[in-house]
This record gives C-alpha cells, sequence and structure tokens, in this order.
C-alpha cells in the first residue's frame, strides 16, 4: 500500500473509531452538532432527464458482479459490486443521465447514472468508477449522490483509489461527477437533506473529499477529524437511536431502522475493525429479533390472503440470507422445513387427478387442510383432512349402472416442501360385492382454486 493510500485508510479508521465510540448515547448531546438533525429541511431536488436507450441491465448474484454503461457524450461509468453486497439474485439496471435542471455547480454536470431497483440497500458498498470524456481539474471535482428521481442532492463519499474518480455507493438512487468551485461545495453543505441519515453522510463525504485532494496534492491533510465525533454522538441519539425504538411498529419502520443503524456502522465494515464494543452487535441482534417478528407477522397475513406460500417462503429464506451476510449465523430450520410450513401456514391451492382401475376423477384442492372432492366416472370421493398429512374419505356413485359406495385413508406424499401426491386405501362395495383397493392421485399446485 502507498503512503498516499495509507494516509487514507487512516482518515477512514479514525472516522470508523469515533462512529463506534457513540454507540452508548442516547437523546441529543446539547451540543451545536445536534441542529444537523434538528434543523428543518432545506433541500435540493433536481430535475433528471435519462438517456434510457444507453441504459443497461445485468442480474448480479450475492457473489457480486459489474455492469458498464456509457452516456451519449461518451462519459464511461462502471459500478463494481462486491460479494455479500446482495440477499438474493438482483436485477440491475444503471441509466446513464443526460441532463439535470437545478445542479448548484458553477459549470454544471459532467455525468451521472441513475440505479434500479430505486432505494435498494447494499450490505456492502458498491463502487463507481467515472471515466469522463475530457480531464475535469481535481479542484472542480464535485462528486454528488440523490434519492428518487432527483431529491435530497448531496455531496457523496469518495471510492478507495484515490487517482480515480470514485464514488462510494450504500443504496439505489442516482450518483455522478459535477464541475464547480469551493464555494458550491460549501453552500451544499449549508443546505439540510429531508433525509437525516444523508446530513451525516454529507459531513463524512466533505471530509474525505477534502483528505483526498490533500493527498493528491501531497499536501498536509487540514481536516479536523475530531469535529465527526460531536455529529456522531448527536446522530446516534437523534436518529439511529429514536428509529430502532420504533422497529417494532411496522416492518417498513423495522427495515428502515436496521438499514440505518448497518450505514451508521459502514465505516467501521468497511475496514473489518473489531474494536472490542460489542454494544453495536447486541443493538443488531436486538434489532433483527424485533423486525423478523413484525415482518413474519404481515408475510403470513399477506400469503394468507393471497393463499400464497411463496410469499411466506421468500421472507424466510431472505431472512436466512440476511443474517448470514451480517455474520449472525443461519436458523436451525432447512429449506425444506421452511418450505412445508409456509404451505401450512399459507395453503396452497392443487389441481389433483387420479384413482385406480376403471374410475378415474380430478377435483380442485384450496387448501391441504381443508375437505375437497374428486369427481368422475360416476363416483364422487369426498376427503377430510385430520392434518396436512392425511386423513379419511369417503366414495358413492354409479359406474356402469352399478352403485358403488365405501370409506378409507389417505397420506399426503410432500415433495420439496409442496405436497405432490396422495396415496389412499380402504373398503367397499359394489352391487352385492365387497372388496379393498387402493388408489393414487397426483397433485398440480395452481395459483389459485378460483
Amino acid at each position: 500500500m502507498n503512503r498516499r493510500m495509507t494516509s487514507y485508510v487512516l482518515v477512514l479508521f479514525v472516522i470508523a473509531s469515533l462512529a463506534c465510540q457513540t454507540l452508548s448515547f442516547g437523546g441529543g448531546t446539547g451540543s451545536s452538532t445536534d441542529a444537523l438533525f434538528t434543523d428543518s429541511s432545506d433541500p435540493i431536488n433536481v430535475t433528471v432527464e435519462l438517456e434510457t436507450q444507453q441504459a443497461q441491465t445485468a442480474m448480479i448474484s450475492p457473489q457480486g458482479g459489474q455492469i458498464t454503461a456509457v452516456d451519449i457524450a461518451g462519459n464511461r461509468f462502471t459500478l463494481d459490486i462486491p460479494a455479500g453486497a446482495l440477499v438474493v439474485d438482483t436485477e440491475i439496471t444503471m441509466t446513464p443521465v443526460g441532463s439535470m435542471n437545478g445542479l448548484p455547480l458553477t459549470n454544471g454536470l459532467v455525468g451521472a447514472v441513475q440505479f434500479e431497483p430505486d432505494g435498494l440497500f447494499l450490505y456492502q458498498d458498491a463502487i463507481l468508477t467515472i471515466e469522463p470524456v475530457q480531464e475535469l481539474p481535481l479542484e472542480n471535482q464535485i462528486i454528488f449522490g440523490y434519492v428518487g428521481g432527483g431529491q435530497d442532492l448531496h455531496l457523496a463519499s469518495p471510492g478507495p483509489d484515490l487517482d480515480q474518480i470514485q464514488v462510494r455507493v450504500p443504496h439505489f438512487s442516482g450518483f455522478g461527477l459535477g464541475s464547480g468551485m469551493a464555494t458550491d461545495r460549501a453552500a451544499l453543505l449549508l443546505k439540510r437533506a429531508a433525509d437525516h441519515e444523508i446530513r451525516i453522510q454529507q459531513q463524512v463525504a466533505d471530509m474525505l473529499t477534502r483528505e483526498r485532494e490533500a493527498q493528491l496534492l501531497g499536501q498536509e491533510s487540514s481536516v479536523d477529524l475530531s469535529a465527526l465525533t460531536e455529529y456522531f454522538k448527536s446522530y446516534y441519539g437523534l436518529v439511529v437511536r429514536p428509529r430502532m425504538l420504533a422497529a417494532g411498529s411496522s416492518c417498513a419502520n423495522g427495515k428502515l431502522a436496521i438499514q440505518t443503524l448497518l450505514g451508521y456502522e459502514r465505516q467501521k465494515q468497511l475496514l473489518g475493525m473489531d474494536d472490542g464494543n460489542n454494544n453495536s452487535m447486541q443493538d443488531l441482534v436486538t434489532l433483527m429479533d424485533t423486525v423478523y417478528a413484525k415482518c413474519r407477522e404481515e408475510a403470513v397475513k399477506e400469503c394468507q390472503a393471497k393463499v400464497d406460500p411463496k410469499i411466506l417462503i421468500q421472507f424466510e429464506l431472505g431472512y436466512e440470507r440476511q443474517k448470514q451476510l451480517l455474520g449472525l449465523g443461519g436458523g436451525n430450520s432447512s429449506v425444506a422445513n421452511i418450505l412445508e410450513e409456509a404451505v401450512r401456514i399459507c395453503g396452497q391451492s392443487y389441481s389433483i387427478s387420479g384413482g385406480a382401475g376403471d374410475f378415474f376423477g380430478t377435483g380442485t384442492i384450496c387448501s391441504i387442510e381443508q375437505p375437497w372432492t374428486v369427481s368422475g366416472s360416476g363416483v364422487t370421493v369426498s376427503f377430510t383432512p385430520s392434518s396436512a398429512n392425511g386423513g379419511s374419505y369417503t366414495y358413492s356413485g354409479s359406474m356402469s349402472g352399478i352403485d358403488v359406495s365405501g370409506s378409507g385413508s389417505y397420506t399426503v406424499i410432500y415433495r420439496d416442501g409442496f405436497a405432490a401426491s396422495i396415496q389412499a386405501g380402504g373398503g367397499g362395495q359394489a352391487g352385492g360385492a365387497t372388496g379393498s383397493g387402493d388408489e393414487v392421485y397426483t397433485l398440480t399446485p395452481i395459483a389459485s382454486c378460483q
């Protein structure tokens, strides 16, 4: 590692250390830094025109990947997504920005891109490398981000390679490069984003940008890192902690609390630090348990309303993956158990067909735990479940002019958590004759029993 990179990493180390020291604080500090989070919002919003014809899309797995796009002017953008940033395979779209009205920079926009899915949280920062067609002097480089379609424009943190123009991407929205003056950057710092998390991110971004400039120019750093201490105390007490306390009110609030806490810890995670402070891990474990309970409750309600086990299955598997990414280990449930539990809780509709000998019938099962019938060949079979694993049945009707009737029991055979077939057997009579036999039915999942 060269001297330039070593010094820059040291800055990140100090910032992360300062962030970690604030975990025991709650409420405002009473210092002037509280104002950063108590001031009324005064955001910068811009109007973005996208070059949709230049958009690039790629399926990125949890193992990471890369996507590149070039705007009409020839500016090149490369997004590197590291392993562990995504929970599941995700379709990523990067669309260059053609113009941006309302950008408060002296020389305007150089180039920018917007990512989809909008709002996607990354568990590890992605790195956006920008290669402008024309070289831009260091003193004029201003890297920025925005949320949604152009809200809350703010300074963004530079990436790890100081010799390139890079931006750290913690979540999906828009990021870019503008040409401006030091006064433009100072003016941005005076603005108050609607999102309080962006307010602290902008303070960190300004300090890292100034440190990058000093390193590239071979100058001594003039950055006062100690100023971040009070900012982080205020941020934890006025933003992080309240969001954690509200986590149990809804799944959406719970997810926001987790992302806020992880974003707060991101500086430390980037360097793989272990400062011996276990409060943050305990905060995360407690928060995950709270959010899991609330989000699972909402997932169960939705899957039952839609009779769709996939909703609960996707939630459970996503939660397990999330815990693994955060180093919290996995649960005790196997995939098969998750599938079977989801089918039991949410219900699953099936078409059923089969029988034995001259009898062949079909029917629809709205829920494997509710009664259903199979009809065909002049006979109706009525199934009465005692559980999701089986029950009893009766049948009656007329085949070839002969009255038939009987009863028996059945067993549901599961494959990969879904009911795949039914094996039934019992006794009955046809005319004056009695006997016994077995039937086999095949079950096929369907979207709805309606």
